[in-house]
């Protein structure tokens, strides 16, 4: 026969399982978690040298040294916020690379089909990813 006593035995057995359950769940989130911002600080790492190189422009290489020198941020150029002539060239561009993305967008889905279907799912995806990027640096710059 099953008892009060069994019964409560067995509920914070459970309750312990379950608290172990999440206390690992917590541990492996906190791990991806860390990770990611690992990756992200060494992805931002490799984009600052290629910029220090020269391999996205002169704009960005003498930005970047603006940058490094704390007489700037990533996000003072992007959201305008920076007005010598470097930032404008890095905008503009940014402009308008984002002016034929949007025209292709809208002819894709204008004349949609199996294939451009998927190439605008990826497309968003992109997107989606540069603008978490874009805000993770805001956040990042925020925080020196």
């Amino acid at each position: 026969m099953v008892t009060f006593d069994d019964d409560a035995e067995q509920a914070r057995a459970d309750a312990r399982a379950l608290i172990e359950e999440i206390a690992e769940t917590r541990a492996q989130l906190r791990e991806r978690a860390a990770a990611k911002v690992d990756a992200n600080a060494e992805r931002r790492r490799e984009i600052e040298d290629a910029r220090r190189a020269g391999e996205h422009g002169r704009d960005w290489q003498v930005l970047q040294q603006r940058i490094d020198l704390r007489e700037t941020t990533q996000s003072d150029i992007l959201n305008g916020l920076d007005h010598s002539a470097e930032a404008r060239a890095v905008r503009q561009v940014a402009g308008e690379g984002l002016a034929r993305l949007r025209t292709a967008y809208r002819t894709a889905v204008s004349e949609p089909d199996e294939q451009l279907q998927e190439q605008l799912d990826e497309l968003a995806t992109a997107r989606a990813g540069l603008d978490s990027e874009l805000q993770r640096l805001g956040a990042l710059e925020a925080d020196l």
